[in-house]
């Protein structure tokens, strides 16, 4: 799925439009055609330009400007080098060779584009240009004042306000991204970026049922758009409607058969339904489209891992962590493998570089927590599970590692304390009513330990094998 960082560069591609004073008839017919996205005329027009005057700027930028379009990115950088030559200090020329830099991901080059358009002054494609490229460096701050200073450059390039909303929604400034959102959409209530932008800002706050309302309505606007289908799904199925979820999931892969968030989303959601080889099934289509994903692999072995497949997951697993040596979460979901398989020192191993890798992973430290715990070294592993805690707060699932490592020291009290809490965060989960039975037992509460077990045994007839 390309992010939304791609899908408003686009915009800012498409925007770029040649700004050069009255062009001759044919070209001013193949920018129209352009802006249409009819690209073989115009392209056939910029060439038969080209041919009669092979320094016709015009047609070059128009070249370029058509290839950017088409992300042929090495093609754009023929047209737009070109057109530096012929006007080394044009800002059209320079803009767009630093746009089919950004696409190349050369980003020094584009940088340096986009700087010598700015020393000429105030330029709001240049600033909105590197704008993307500070975002692309992580440079959330920088970002937002280039794109702050491009729409002040030019208030009717909307794709710069919503580009400064999208920085400060990664910032964590939630409040001012909305009212930028708002304000871009008070202009234009159609427009693409400012739309997704506003959704995501509401999933973030957990307001599912709102965010679900603007995807579906930017996919009635947009039907071609897969990814709208990708993230109407995933709202969708966080705010639990399932089927609709994997409606949109399947719907976004038969409008693109490569979009590899299409299949992973699709996977996932019949993973957590129980469909092992339809689940498997969706995940190879997306390993097809991206083989050397680390967190996709990772999936797919865990999915494997489950469906009984040990050597199959044991492949993922290990391409996982060959492609991503330091992903956290590849060499957690390895680790996961060795303490299914029992080998403990190999999973603390894993589990040790996960850490390293990542210290606030908090998977990394409840799973070496188990490790530990198995091989009876609990003051290790009753560390571990408390700082996978104090990472993420509350997860009853940490809390039943917990009750079960001071169970198995005998410190029952301190047990059944511990399963008290992760029972109030999910009183579905039989093995914990069941451990808790038997530490309740060790404490001489009979009546109280068969409870327990009688609703172990409700939930899950098999919990005491």
């Amino acid at each position: 799925m390309k992010s939304l960082k791609f899908a408003v560069l686009a915009l800012v591609i498409a925007a770029a439009s040649p700004a050069v004073a009255a062009p001759e008839p044919d070209l001013a017919r193949a920018q129209a055609l352009l802006a249409a996205g009819k690209y073989v005329p115009a392209a056939e027009i910029y060439e038969a330009a080209l041919a009669r005057d092979p320094t016709n700027l015009a047609a070059l930028l128009g070249g370029a400007q058509l290839n950017l379009e088409l992300e042929s990115f090495d093609e754009a950088l023929l047209y737009a080098e070109a057109a530096v030559r012929i006007s080394p200090q044009s800002a059209d020329a320079l803009v767009a060779r630093g746009l089919a830099f950004a696409g190349l991901q050369q980003n020094d080059k584009a940088r340096a584009d986009f700087d010598k358009v700015l020393a000429q002054g105030p330029h709001a494609k240049a600033l909105e240009g590197r704008a993307w490229l500070w975002a692309d460096a992580g440079d959330h701050e920088r970002a937002l004042a280039d794109f702050r200073a491009a729409y002040r450059a030019d208030p009717t390039r909307l794709d710069a306000l919503v580009g400064a909303g999208y920085q400060l929604l990664d910032l964590g400034r939630d409040d001012e991204a909305m009212a930028v959102v708002d304000e871009a959409l008070k202009a234009a209530p159609d427009d693409y970026a400012a739309l997704v932008t506003k959704a995501a800002l509401l999933t973030r706050k957990g307001e599912f049922a709102a965010a679900a309302t603007i995807y579906q309505d930017a996919a009635r606007r947009y039907p071609t758009i897969a990814d709208l289908q990708v993230w109407l799904g995933r709202v969708l199925n966080a705010d639990g409607k399932t089927d609709k979820a994997l409606a949109a999931f399947q719907k976004a892969v038969r409008l693109d058969p490569k979009s590899r968030d299409g299949w992973w989303s699709l996977a996932d959601l019949l993973s957590e339904q129980g469909a092992s080889k339809r689940s498997l099934d969706a995940y190879d289509r997306a390993v097809q489209v991206d083989p050397v994903n680390a967190e996709l692999l990772t999936d797919r072995g865990m999915m494997r891992s489950y469906a009984g497949d040990s050597v199959g997951a044991r492949a993922d697993l290990d391409a996982a962590v060959r492609a991503d040596p330091k992903s956290a979460y590849a060499l957690t979901g390895r680790g996961r493998l060795e303490l299914d398989a029992e080998r403990y020192e190999a999973a603390i191993k894993d589990l040790d570089a996960a850490v390293r890798a990542d210290p606030n992973y908090a998977p990394a430290f409840a799973n070496r927590s188990i490790a530990y715990r198995e091989l009876g070294r609990y003051d290790r592993a009753l560390k571990d599970i408390n700082q996978a805690s104090a990472l993420l707060p509350d997860r009853a699932l940490y809390l039943a590692v917990k009750g079960e490592i001071y169970r198995r020291m005998s410190d029952h009290l301190q047990a059944v304390e511990a399963f008290d809490a992760s029972l109030k965060g999910d009183p579905g989960d039989a093995s914990v009513w069941w451990a808790r039975g038997l530490s309740k037992a060790e404490l001489g509460d009979l009546k109280g330990a068969e409870t327990d077990k009688a609703q172990a045994l409700k939930l899950d007839p098999k919990v005491s094998g």
